[in-house]
């Protein structure tokens, strides 16, 4: 793992201070989450595909895992502990993860995070992606835009088709694809995956084809009455299976009609009151679920002007996030220049994944620290003077004074910066009192 230099070091931990500080202004509790955890934790939260992006060890015959992330070990702390009540907690530190993308090998990482779990209102989700923003703010951070979806809508929306999760996650894996190339080349690929031929349809209400289908089942199982396996499965594997493709067959119409949803859904970003408007098209006046949902959005927005959240500083981008497993309502990110430097969202179902007997409401986000310093004021960074003097108690009194207003400043032997003489003190060739050097190095 490569080290960060000295003056990265001090940009975290200054980035760090004022980031905590904020979040306590929220209420937010800071907490100390372990850096080891059993890696069962992460692969709840995520799914196998993460399993080769851990960093595993085994230890007393259980597998163990360095932190990915924060919130997988926040939700169970929430657990193990038995809280019932909403808590607000900040966290801190270093996350490992192996990315193959990354040729850096800088496989440690430092983020920043917060989790607020149990409530599942809105307003949390307001309050959430609020302090995150105004967290910028407080760095000074120029030209960000918040980017807002909601996966609950989507994957509601989406549920019309009547598609199984498989077929769902499949779909939603295209979604690069299908936006550059069309519905069609997306059902072209998926042809050999989910059986999806054109020329082995058949129409659901075609009782003719159906009995042909069920025929052919006959004969393959009459064809294996005097052998229990065929190939090392039974005969019932065999009939499950070929009904299984035959259904999927079946699903094409409805999966071309998910795919067309999904291109449309994909083209639609833009000023909130612009897309709500788009999106409220696509709902039906009787689905009160998924107007429920709309009306979840439209708050949203409102609430985060009540903020002083500038409109034109958010986009909204209703399928935004690739982790379907994991969110369940509204996601977000903080960009600048195409550089995400914070997401979060809402995740309603891990406490239960993680032990708990209900799945308790949580939402939350990460600050990805390293990714902001491309974007900071050199200027804003805390320098570190340096000080000397022939009288060592001269020399203390001075750095007391200096220290107490917050100023960074070293005692050293020789080529200081400030140089004290008795109650006088020489910087950059001029002479100052105590009193208008402090003035002068707080400027």
């Amino acid at each position: 793992m490569t080290q960060q230099t000295n003056d990265g070091i001090q940009a975290i931990r200054a980035i760090e201070n004022t980031l905590q500080h904020h979040m306590m202004l929220f209420g937010y509790e800071t907490i100390d989450l372990p850096l080891i955890d059993e890696a069962e934790t992460f692969l709840t939260r995520a799914g196998a595909g993460i399993m080769e992006r851990l960093f595993t060890f085994e230890r007393g015959g259980k597998l163990l895992a360095l932190r990915p992330e924060f919130t997988a070990v926040a939700a169970h702390r929430y657990v193990q502990e038995g809280h019932t009540e909403p808590v607000r907690w900040q966290m801190s530190g270093s996350i490992f993860e192996d990315e193959a993308s990354d040729v850096s090998t800088q496989y440690r990482r430092h983020n920043i995070g917060a989790e607020l779990i149990g409530t599942s209102t809105i307003t949390s989700d307001a309050e959430i992606i609020a302090m995150a923003i105004q967290g910028v703010d407080t760095l000074a951070l120029a030209d960000w835009q918040v980017v807002v979806g909601h996966v609950g809508l989507q994957l509601h929306l989406l549920s019309r088709y009547q598609l199984d999760k498989r077929t769902t996650r499949l779909l939603l894996t295209q979604r690069e694809t299908l936006q550059r190339d069309g519905v069609d080349a997306v059902l072209t690929k998926l042809n050999n995956t989910l059986m999806l031929d054109p020329d082995t349809v058949v129409p659901a209400d075609d009782s003719d084809a159906n009995g042909q289908t069920q025929h052919m089942l006959d004969v393959l199982l009459d064809s294996t009455r005097y052998g229990s396996t065929m190939g090392g499965r039974t005969r019932h594997d065999i009939a499950s299976r070929v009904l299984k493709k035959h259904s999927r067959s079946l699903e094409r119409e409805n999966i071309k009609e998910a795919l067309t949803f999904l291109y449309t859904w994909g083209q639609l970003s833009g000023e909130p009151a612009k897309i709500l408007t788009q999106i409220r098209k696509l709902i039906a006046d009787d689905d009160a679920a998924g107007l429920a949902l709309f009306d979840e959005l439209e708050t949203l927005f409102t609430l985060l002007d009540a903020y002083s959240i500038p409109t034109e500083r958010i986009l909204l981008q209703p399928d935004l996030t690739r982790n379907w497993d994991y969110y369940t309502g509204v996601v977000f990110g903080i960009r600048i220049d195409e550089t995400y430097i914070a997401s979060g969202g809402r995740y309603d179902g891990l406490t239960q994944l993680l032990g708990a007997d209900e799945a308790f409401p949580a939402v939350g986000f990460a600050y990805y620290t390293e990714r902001m310093l491309p974007f900071m004021d050199a200027n804003e960074t805390q320098h570190t003077y340096t000080l000397s003097a022939d009288e060592p108690a001269d020399a203390i009194r001075w750095l007391i004074a200096l220290r107490t207003v917050g100023i960074f400043v070293a005692h050293v032997e020789h080529d200081a910066e400030i140089i004290v003489s008795g109650d006088s003190a020489q910087f950059n060739g001029i002479t100052y009192t105590q009193d208008e050097l402090l003035e002068e190095v707080s400027a």
